[in-house]
Formats: C-alpha cells, sequence, structure tokens
C-alpha cells in the first residue's frame, strides 16, 4: 500500500491498494482551487467504479460504474473487498466534506460577527463657514463681502489699571481667544439654540477641532455665530465648573501667580450663568456704514443686563477626538419690539455694514484689572441671500 500526501496549493492525496488480478483501488483528494475528490476501483475485465466530489462553488456528486460484458460485481470475496474498500473511501470523503463545510460555516459566521461590530457611519450635514477677509481677492465681485476677519484688541480701549479711581480706558492687548470663523446661517424659524449640539456640521465641520467658545446671536430669520478656540490654559476651569475634571484643578480660587486679566478669564469660566451675565460685555464698533447704522449699533454693554443668555457646555470626547465647547446663546429681538425694530433695520442695512465685534470680561477688583479683550471679529459686508439655510 502506498500513501502520498503534497501540501502545496495542488494538495493531493492518494492511496493505491493493489490486490491480485491487477485489482488496483485508488482513492484521491484534491484540496486545490477547484476541491475535487475522485475514488477510482479497477478490476479485471476493466471493471472501472469512480466516485467523484466536487466541493467547489458548484458542488457537483458524480458515482460512475462501467463494466465490459456486462459483468457486475459477484458476491466473491474478492468483489466485496474491493467494494469495502471503496465506501470506506467514499465514507472518508464524505467526512471531509462535512468538515469543509463546517468550516464554512464558521467563516461565515465570523464574517458576520466582524460586520456587526463595525460600528455604522452617521450621516452629519455639514455646512460651509463664511470665508475669511485674506483668502478674498482683490478686483473680484465678491471682494470684501461675506467675509470675515480678526481684528486686533489694540483696537478696543479697556479699563485701565487705575480704572476704580481715575476712570480712564486704554488700548487693550492682544485679544485671549483667537478667532476661529463666523457663520450667518437661515432658518424658517427663529434661530436655534444648543446650535452646536443640534448642529455639529457647522463651522464647515471643523467646531470640535479644538475648545471653543460660541457665540450665537438668534435673530428671528437665523443666526449669527461666531467662534473663538479657548487656549489650553483655561480648560481646567471650565471642566472644574461643569463637572468633568480632566484637565486638573481649576476654579474661583484666587491665583497670586496668575496675571490679572488670566485671573479674570478663569473666574468667568468657572462662574454660574448670572454672574458669567454680569461680566461678558459687549463692544461693537461701526467701521462702514451709514448714520443710521452707526446710531442704531450703540455703545458697550453688559450683554445679559440686556438679554436673556442661555449657555451650553459640551465637555471633551476623547474616544470621537472631539473638544470641548462652551455656548452662549443670545436672544436678540425677541424681548421687546424696539429691539426687533432695530435688527430689522440693520438686517436691511448689512450689506453696506462692516462691523468690528468684540467681547471683554468686565473686572471691578483692584486684583483683576487691567482689562484685556477676551475676543473679537471683523464682519464684511453680510449679504443673507447669499447665506446658507439650516
Amino acid at each position: 500500500m502506498t500513501t502520498e500526501v503534497a501540501t502545496d496549493d495542488s494538495e493531493n492525496v492518494t492511496a493505491e491498494v493493489a490486490t491480485d488480478d491487477s485489482e488496483i483501488v485508488t482513492a484521491e483528494v484534491a484540496t486545490n482551487d477547484s476541491e475535487n475528490v475522485t475514488t477510482e476501483a479497477a478490476t479485471d475485465d476493466s471493471e472501472i467504479v469512480t466516485a467523484e466530489v466536487a466541493t467547489n462553488d458548484s458542488e457537483i456528486v458524480t458515482t460512475e460504474v462501467t463494466a465490459d460484458d456486462n459483468e457486475t460485481r459477484g458476491s466473491n470475496s474478492s468483489d466485496f473487498g474491493e467494494a469495502t474498500s471503496v465506501d470506506e473511501s467514499i465514507m472518508s470523503l464524505g467526512s471531509i466534506e462535512d468538515e469543509l463545510a463546517q468550516v464554512d460555516l464558521e467563516a461565515h459566521a465570523t464574517k458576520n460577527n466582524l460586520e456587526d461590530e463595525v460600528p455604522q457611519a452617521v450621516t452629519v450635514d455639514v455646512y460651509p463657514t463664511l470665508l475669511s477677509f485674506s483668502s478674498s481677492k482683490e478686483g473680484d465681485k465678491n471682494y470684501n463681502k461675506n467675509c470675515w476677519s480678526e481684528v486686533e484688541g489694540s483696537a478696543f480701549k479697556v479699563r485701565g489699571k487705575n480704572y476704580l479711581r481715575d476712570k480712564k480706558k486704554y488700548q487693550s492687548g492682544e485679544n485671549i481667544f483667537k478667532a476661529r470663523g463666523v457663520d450667518v446661517l437661515l432658518s424658517d424659524e427663529w434661530g436655534p439654540t444648543a446650535i452646536g449640539r443640534e448642529h455639529p456640521g457647522i463651522l464647515n465641520g471643523k467646531l470640535r477641532d479644538c475648545p471653543t467658545f460660541l457665540i450665537n446671536f438668534r435673530f428671528g430669520w437665523g443666526v449669527l455665530v461666531l467662534y473663538f478656540e479657548i487656549p489650553e490654559q483655561y480648560l481646567p476651569s471650565l471642566s472644574a465648573k461643569y463637572g468633568c475634571g480632566d484637565h486638573g484643578s481649576g476654579g474661583g480660587e484666587q491665583d497670586t501667580t496668575l496675571s490679572p486679566h488670566d485671573q479674570a478669564v478663569h473666574d468667568f469660566l468657572f462662574s454660574d450663568d448670572e454672574l458669567k451675565n454680569s461680566k461678558l460685555k459687549l463692544i461693537p464698533k461701526v467701521v462702514e456704514g451709514n448714520i443710521i447704522v452707526r446710531k442704531l449699533i450703540g455703545k458697550p454693554v453688559i450683554i445679559g443686563r440686556k438679554l436673556p443668555i442661555q449657555y451650553v457646555y459640551e465637555p471633551e470626547d476623547t474616544s470621537k477626538g472631539h473638544s470641548a465647547f462652551l455656548e452662549a446663546d443670545l436672544d436678540i429681538g425677541s424681548s421687546s419690539k424696539r429691539a426687533k425694530k432695530i435688527i430689522d433695520s440693520l438686517r436691511k442695512h448689512m450689506k453696506s455694514l462692516t462691523v468690528d465685534v468684540g467681547f471683554v470680561v468686565e473686572c471691578s477688583s483692584v486684583e483683576q484689572l487691567p482689562e484685556r479683550m477676551l475676543a473679537s471679529v471683523r464682519i464684511h459686508h453680510i449679504d443673507p441671500s447669499y447665506c446658507t439655510k439650516l
């Protein structure tokens, strides 16, 4: 008896049994790509018995029996032995086929399990943000239109170190928060609150690329959203305030190692909504605009004393690579008829208007003076008809 096993790509297994009268029984198992299994039993008088099992995609099973002179296998011991050998081979081949089928089922189940583990993609509407002024090209018909730019802090005057005594204001140092962008988005209803949470695709889908302070001006026709990056050094106070102390300790305690403006910002971020409302000051400044607009814009104002403000905080999510953000929703124009009239008038003149919008944390103690601009941005000639709709 001879047994040969080949484990290369053709991988054939051959078993040969020789009996008297040149009787040969051969069983071959091929595990190559076509995976054919053949069993042949040759007896005298050219009697051939062939069993073929194909385990490829067509899954064909064929059994052939041919005999010269219409001779069939008798009941003698030699024929019986040959038949037994063939039957055993076929049974062995059937066992192999069952094992292959089981492997295929297990592989299919594993594939399904892996597919189930893959998280489904979440579709997010991405809203194109306004271009920065530096991206607009001089000579283009849209030059200096529907764009924004950052304004130097020195463009604004803030309380000096001795303000409580002499009431003098001086040019501010550079902005503490860097401007990231501006969005003007239209809606059929009143501008939404919690826009960073409800519409994560704002700022061209990059809102949570870094820690951000959003100021969301809500109008009857949409929103004006300003985005400013929060420096890493202020995050401990923010996370401590909202119960997410991942950045270490922080809070309203006086720290003598901090500069006055740093202490003011830490205190603002750590404070409750009522204190925030009493500290966040808006400083508007018309750069281009007619006399009517200049009168409507008005003077610096503590926003929370004039308008309802809602604060929304979203913590950092490291699993998704999302940074934290703090949002201030300013309800513009819903509080009084006069406010609505002012807003409607400003909207009509927006295309001819360039305005600087600055923010400062108002300081009323010697320890926090002099003030320094928190953030500022310049908005250039906005035409709402070209803005994106939520």
